[in-house]
């Protein structure tokens, strides 16, 4: 059984108005601890190398790949080919950092078979149960924000309130 097959099936509408907004009072230490191992072990710091789409300007492009290539860039840079970018990421560290950037990081809604290869059915049940994933529509989406600075995690809601905070061993409510 995929891990999407075990989330719940909402029935009413009130159920399905809990997942439009992250309810900080339904993180659990538990919650925290399964994000945090989720994020440190797939390496998902190394997904703020991928630079944003955008930008023109294709003369710099060879010296943007030499420095991604080197450990650099960073998600504030821009480049016409971030799928590129996203391309070698996957080479160089498998898919998760990726899927979880994408999740976490850009709030991309996340097409199931994606979500299963990275989290466990137990994980997202324990996610999905505390509001920080939600499931509408066939696809996965993060209910908060996950920002990798150095050796902490910061997680915040989307709407930018409710920080629910970090520390160098983990997320802590």
């Amino acid at each position: 059984m995929e891990a999407i097959d075990t989330l719940p099936a909402y029935e009413s509408i009130d159920q399905k108005q809990k997942g439009i907004r992250f309810d900080p009072a339904g993180f659990t230490q538990e919650a925290a601890n399964i994000l945090s191992s989720i994020l440190r072990n797939a390496q998902y710091e190394c997904a703020v190398r991928l630079p944003q789409e955008g930008g023109n300007r294709w003369y710099s492009e060879p010296v943007r790949l030499a420095k991604f290539a080197a450990g650099g860039v960073n998600c504030w840079k821009e480049s016409p080919w971030p799928s590129l970018y996203a391309a070698l990421l996957r080479w160089e560290k498998r898919p998760s950092p990726g899927v979880l950037f994408d999740l976490f990081f850009l709030h991309q809604d996340i097409s199931p078979n994606r979500v299963n290869a990275v989290i466990d059915a137990d994980s997202l049940r324990i996610l999905t149960d505390t509001g920080v994933l939600s499931f509408a529509n066939g696809k996965v989406r993060s209910m908060v924000r996950c920002y990798p600075v150095g050796a902490c995690i910061f997680s915040v809601t989307h709407q930018g309130s409710n920080p629910i905070s970090c520390t160098s061993g983990g997320i802590q409510i």
